[in-house]
């Protein structure tokens, strides 16, 4: 697949709002890795071992992000620096004396620039992220509110399934989130088993059948703050 065609297909992807939300895995491209094992096809463009891999500075931890920024710079500064001691003999030595000292605080400005926009993305997704876990958790407490106006049984297996709910979230899914291995492939079985609990439910009166609509409303949008904070993860 061509840069071209590969571009063509992020777009569509990104479209059709399919985009895999997996981590890119990073492969070896040569025959001299004999140790290592070759991963699955490439999840956007299907071909077996994929060999192109993109990556943002700003998905990296701060440490590592910080790393980059910085060696970055001091590798840029080094090669410069290089460059012009092997430069500066003879005749070019009075064109390089000629240039003016006041180029720097420009490239200090751009530098400047480059960390404070790779801060402010990191600053968006925590910012994102967060909206995210508290939409869900005032969705979960919609729930929970309004099963009160449910018959008593539902009532109390609706409180049990956001309890396991939660349980299963902190125990489980945070620390999986923590080493982004958490996968949106399929739905908790508790939020689905509310939702069908729900919807299960037969009304007998208009104070319940308004509280199922508003509970699978609620649910649904908790499904969605889920994901939302896996894909931030």
């Amino acid at each position: 697949m061509t840069h071209a065609q590969l571009r063509a297909r992020v777009r569509d992807l990104v479209a059709a709002g399919d985009l895999p939300v997996e981590p890119p895995v990073v492969q070896n491209a040569g025959p001299e890795f004999h140790g290592l094992s070759r991963g699955a096809p490439c999840l956007i463009c299907g071909e077996p071992d994929a060999t192109t891999a993109y990556f943002w500075t700003g998905n990296l931890p701060v440490i590592w992000m910080a790393a980059v920024v910085f060696g970055g710079t001091y590798l840029v500064v080094a090669i410069t620096y290089a460059s012009v001691a092997l430069l500066n003999v003879g005749q070019r030595a009075r064109s390089f004396k000629a240039i003016s000292p006041g180029m720097l605080p420009p490239l200090g400005i751009i530098f400047g620039l480059f960390v404070a926009f790779t801060a402010a993305q990191v600053w968006n997704d925590i910012e994102r992220a967060n909206g995210a876990v508290n939409r869900e958790a005032s969705a979960l407490r919609a729930v929970v509110v309004l099963a009160a106006s449910l018959p008593t049984e539902t009532e109390v297996r609706q409180r049990g399934l956001v309890r396991n709910y939660i349980e299963e979230t902190v125990t489980q899914e945070w620390p999986m989130m923590a080493q982004h291995s958490a996968r949106l492939s399929t739905t908790p079985p508790t939020l689905a088993e509310a939702l069908q609990l729900t919807l299960a439910l037969a009304p007998s009166s208009r104070g319940q059948e308004t509280a199922q609509r508003e509970i699978t409303a609620a649910l649904e949008n908790a499904l969605d703050a889920r994901r939302q904070r896996v894909i931030q993860a």
